[in-house]
């Protein structure tokens, strides 16, 4: 019986899905899209042990090829999502500069293959929300599939088109209705262990099964602007229209379960109020900020301003203030830095210079890896 690399490695996941795995960083090419091209790194060593090609290895298997034979040709890969709560990366394949024609997901550690979700759209509107609680319901939906009409057989027949899966068998989720809430990366996020979702933008906090708003948004929430929220905790900003002349602005951290802010900071020496420049890492435990880690586009990189980045702890609320360009023993200007998200476990955030990928664990506050790709890096998967 032929038995295939990633089915060995699938099976190894299963049994120890907790196991540290090697990190691995995708290759962006002159087109600015990746073409499956990856190297597996080896962090003890800070190299780039091993490159390989994820589409060519999954299409290599017989079983594989037969059920998605236009990744041959649409094998353009312009966007990622890494699901932390259950371990799937999710990248969108399609024709370069024309559309995507769904997802496919992967086992995060493994790089095996999980499902294909047929969805197509346009390239830099793809995204994905997975619910957090034991439902497990992957959300890859637009704001024009929220509400829909009020006539009901016309809301009916758009929620039939509606792009969410069950995160268990990836088959498609029936609904009589379009939901009420809206679901974004920008606006809203599921809450741990409770079947329920915060939309900002809708107005508050949402029981998912029944449809429907259980609790407005209280008027500090209306005076603040949100800048993302992960499992309930939510990152805001003051309103700059509300500050008093002469006073710094100030960050909150909003429990949403709670419905109370668990940490208030006014930081020192900080241009820069929106979701571009501030993030709140996946374990909710720091707060960063840098002019920008959001490019603010597709495909356009987040260039940090100056190398200048600012980490705060979600607990005590300390800021770290961090130049790159000391911290690595660099001249000033003599090369970018691009922000390139965070760890798996949210304990380090990364980024690169386009030869060479760097990693800052924030508690010791200090880079624990520099590795060298071959290659300028599109995006980078670190445990």
């Amino acid at each position: 019986m032929r038995t295939y690399p990633w089915v060995i490695a699938m099976l190894l996941s299963i049994v120890s899905v907790s196991k540290a795995f090697d990190p691995y960083v995708f290759e962006r090419t002159k087109h600015e899209y990746s073409y499956g091209g990856y190297g597996v790194i080896d962090p003890d060593k800070n190299t780039v042990v091993r490159t390989g090609n994820i589409l060519q290895e999954l299409l290599a298997d017989s079983t594989f090829y037969t059920k998605h034979t236009f990744l041959e040709e649409h094998d353009a890969i312009g966007d990622y999502y890494i699901d932390r709560k259950f371990g799937r990366l999710f990248l969108w394949t399609g024709l370069r500069d024309e559309s995507y024609d769904g997802t496919l997901l992967l086992d995060v550690r493994t790089r095996a293959p999980l499902a294909y979700l047929k969805d197509t759209g346009s390239w830099g509107q793809a995204s994905a929300i997975v619910d957090v609680s034991a439902n497990n319901v992957i959300y890859e939906m637009s704001w024009a599939d929220f509400g829909g009409p009020r006539d009901p057989v016309a809301n009916a027949k758009e929620a039939e088109d509606i792009a969410v899966y069950d995160g268990h068998t990836y088959e498609k989720v029936k609904f009589s209705k379009v939901p009420e809430f809206g679901v974004s990366r920008l606006s809203s996020c599921f809450l741990s262990d409770r079947n329920e979702i915060y939309d900002d933008l809708g107005g508050g906090l949402f029981d998912v099964a029944q449809n429907k708003l259980i609790r407005k948004k209280n008027e500090f929430l209306k005076d603040t602007v949100f800048l993302g929220c992960i499992s309930g905790q939510a990152l805001l900003a003051q309103n700059m229209d509300s500050k008093k002349q002469g006073s710094s602005g100030a960050i909150y951290l909003y429990d949403v379960a709670k419905d109370t802010v668990s940490l208030t900071v006014h930081p020192l020496n900080i241009q820069g109020w929106s979701y571009r420049q501030w993030l709140l890492s996946p374990n909710a435990k720091y707060v960063v900020w840098g002019y920008c880690l959001d490019g603010g586009g597709h495909h356009i990189d987040a260039v940090i301003k100056d190398g200048r980045l600012a980490v705060f702890n979600a607990v005590t609320g300390k800021q770290f203030d961090l130049a790159l360009p000391d911290l690595l023993g660099y001249k000033k200007n003599d090369r970018r830095y691009v922000f390139a998200g965070f760890s798996l476990d949210g304990e380090k955030f990364l980024f690169h210079d386009g030869k060479t990928v760097y990693v800052y664990d924030m508690r010791d506050m200090k880079i624990s890896n520099r590795v060298p790709v071959p290659f300028y890096p599109d995006f980078i998967v670190w445990p």
